[in-house]
């Protein structure tokens, strides 16, 4: 049966098809540019491995890291949210492990929740400032947890790509938990009334912090999401 019409038709799979084809003739078209621009002519080869990161040393070790930095750049999320893929994009360079398409093994995946788990411990035993040879900012065990999820979620935007067949967290399905926050402490029923009937001075940004609080409050919504709204005085 013929699945092709100038795209890929009559296939459940087809958007997802049509979608790396539209990556790979993206990219086609970038290099080809490049080369009509300096008035080169076209290499087939080169533009082959420019798609597919071949073999190639130098600039290419690193492709895996600089493919991750370049998609964060184009994520329709939140700046919080942001920052979260930012932040493990820190923590595998630091890591060194996972730097090209071949080192997405399963060992690597484990080394690397091993490496996380490691700073944890030492930023339990060492004050912040004896950390300056860690990324900054304090890791936790939720935040060992999110920094698996972004990762994964990379990596499934590749196979999405075309550029990898399989994910190694596709094989570690349900492998990495949730962490339980820590000594994790609520605002009691009263508390909460107590805030509600404060009242401070129309048109001060203390009234706008306490009605987005308690917004926050009601609603469930998160810190990172609650920065994006635009108070109207």
């Amino acid at each position: 049966e013929n699945h092709w019409a100038g795209a890929v038709v009559g296939r459940p799979d087809a958007d997802a098809l049509n979608n790396r084809l539209r990556i790979i003739v993206a990219r086609v078209n970038e290099k080809a540019n490049e080369y009509i621009e300096q008035r080169k002519p076209i290499d087939v080869k080169i533009i082959k491995e420019y798609i597919y990161d071949g073999c190639k040393v130098g600039s290419q070790q690193d492709r895996l890291l600089t493919w991750i930095e370049e998609q964060i750049s184009t994520l329709n999320v939140t700046e919080g949210t942001r920052r979260h893929y930012e932040l493990m994009l820190e923590r595998l360079k630091s890591f060194g492990r996972l730097k090209s398409w071949s080192d997405l093994t399963v060992d690597n995946i484990y080394a690397w929740d091993a490496w996380l788990h490691g700073l944890i411990n030492v930023n339990a035993k060492k004050p912040s400032s004896d950390n300056a040879g860690e990324p900054h900012c304090t890791i936790s065990e939720k935040a060992v947890y999110n920094y698996h999820k972004c990762l994964k979620a990379m990596l499934n935007r590749a196979k999405d790509c075309g550029i990898i067949d399989v994910s190694p967290y596709d094989r570690l399905k349900g492998r990495f938990k949730k962490g339980e926050e820590d000594n994790m402490e609520y605002l009691t029923e009263e508390q909460m009334r107590m805030i509600v009937a404060v009242h401070p001075a129309r048109g001060t940004q203390l009234e706008a912090a306490r009605d987005l609080f308690v917004f926050q409050l009601f609603t469930g919504m998160a810190f990172s999401d609650a920065q994006e709204f635009d108070i109207a005085q």
